[in-house]
């Protein structure tokens, strides 16, 4: 084959492997957080599905709040780390 179709081919993995880690790690992400504040916190399961995606998304409503201070640490440290994801996906799909 031509040097210019391996090259290609190969961008083409690098490109659909990035976009497959960056979903992996967000949806990672949402499930640990959904995780916590459904079983550690005591939130509904879709209240926390819900306040995950709000916090991930750095939509931050303010209708549900964190109870205690460690689970205010715990969406301090998910907000940065849930804008790093998305922006990570945003990165690899538009790359």
């Amino acid at each position: 084959p031509k040097p210019s179709v391996y090259v290609k081919t190969i961008e083409a993995d690098a490109f659909k492997r990035d976009k497959f880690y960056a979903w992996m790690y967000l949806i990672l992400l949402l499930l640990a957080s959904c995780l916590y504040f459904h079983l550690i916190q005591n939130f509904l399961l879709v209240d926390a599905i819900y306040f995950s995606i709000v916090t991930i998304t750095t939509v931050g409503y303010g209708d549900l709040v964190p109870p205690d201070n460690p689970s205010r640490i715990f969406a301090i440290i998910l907000f940065f780390v849930g804008a790093g994801a998305v922006g990570n996906l945003v990165g690899a799909t538009l790359n």
